[in-house]
């Protein structure tokens, strides 16, 4: 589960991956997040007045980006760097338009894990994007890795 070093609010609302323990997590974060160019992502049009919980506003999982700070909060000072990586819930576009979560890229989709911010597994390919199969929303959203075909 989160806690206040995973991930600062809310503590032990989402369950936790990472390496196995006394390994490092990988050194080079997985950063390409292209979506293939026959599958356009879906565009959100809101802006810093939105927020998690509000009815209609999407929610979308972003990996921090390097120089990535939190925002001040109830435990947190502003400017309190994010680690490079750190998994983050947004409001969905949200890096475009809040200077703290600039670069931020969308999660990605592994087969038999779920979102993740690590590198897909070696031998993985990219098949696709999510849909109503592999994560029910938001289709489209997040690059789907898995095993190749066959």
């Amino acid at each position: 589960m989160t806690d206040s070093v995973t991930m600062p609010e809310p503590t032990g609302m989402y369950q936790a991956f990472g390496p196995p323990a006394g390994t490092a997590p990988s050194s080079t974060p997985y950063t390409s997040q292209t979506a293939p160019a026959s599958t356009p992502a879906p565009a959100f049009s809101y802006t810093a007045g939105d927020v998690l919980g509000q009815p209609g506003v999407q929610s979308e999982v972003y990996c921090a980006a390097q120089d990535n700070t939190w925002p001040a909060t109830g435990t947190i000072a502003a400017g309190t760097a994010i680690p490079q990586g750190t998994m983050l819930e947004l409001v969905a576009g949200q890096p475009s338009w809040d200077s703290h979560y600039t670069g931020a890229t969308p999660a990605i989709y592994v087969v038999g894990t779920g979102l993740t911010c690590d590198n897909p597994p070696a031998g993985d390919v990219l098949q696709g994007v999510t849909d109503s199969v592999t994560m029910p929303e938001p289709t489209g959203m997040y690059q789907v890795f898995g095993p190749p075909a066959g």
